[in-house]
């Protein structure tokens, strides 16, 4: 029985294995696959369009590519110089008012000296360490002194109080006439 039922399973199988049926399959394999293969190659020819007009567009902007680098050189040195301009003019603009104040302090700082004082005739007076002296009562007696005048300095030593020289008045000049006594006003009563 065993048997029997393969030989019906393969009758069955092979009225459907007939040489017609199986070259009409073979035929309908063939077209299926060379629809397939025509589909496949407008894929890859559409593919390859795509690709070549990536590549041209992409050659197209590196052929400008050149140009456009050399014209924003050409925009960034000009910037630069400008600039390099604006900040040299800057500097010295900041120099020059750096400068004028440096020039009204020291203005200030030499008005303010105590050389202009001595320039009058006056004298500055100072201990054996250099401090200034500020009375004669900081003194003693044989203590050695340095008296700085406008044109120079000397030194000294101190002795007991000594007297104040006299004042001598200024001689008059004999080229200038002697001026007239102005007249005695009378009383008003």
């Amino acid at each position: 029985m065993n048997t029997a039922n393969k030989r019906r399973t393969f009758e069955r199988i092979a009225a459907h294995l007939r040489p017609d049926v199986l070259s009409n399959r073979i035929n309908d394999r063939r077209q299926k696959l060379g629809e397939r293969m025509i589909r496949a190659e407008r894929i890859v020819e559409r593919l390859l369009q795509r690709s070549a007009s990536r590549v041209s567009s992409a050659d197209a902007a590196l052929r400008t590519l050149p140009a456009r680098l050399l014209s924003q050189i050409h925009r960034s040195q000009d910037r630069l110089t400008g600039l390099s301009g604006r900040a040299d003019s800057a500097l010295l603009a900041d120099l020059r008012r750096r400068r004028s104040a440096v020039t009204a302090h020291d203005r200030i700082l030499q008005s303010l000296s105590y050389r202009n004082v001595l320039k009058r005739g006056y004298a500055l007076v100072r201990d054996e360490t250099g401090a200034p002296v500020k009375g004669a009562a900081a003194l003693s007696l044989n203590q050695t002194i340095a008296i700085e005048f406008a044109d120079g300095s000397i030194n000294a030593v101190t002795a007991e109080g000594g007297a104040t020289p006299p004042i001598q008045p200024a001689k008059k000049r004999a080229d200038k006439p002697a001026a007239a006594a102005p007249p005695k006003q009378g009383s008003l009563f």
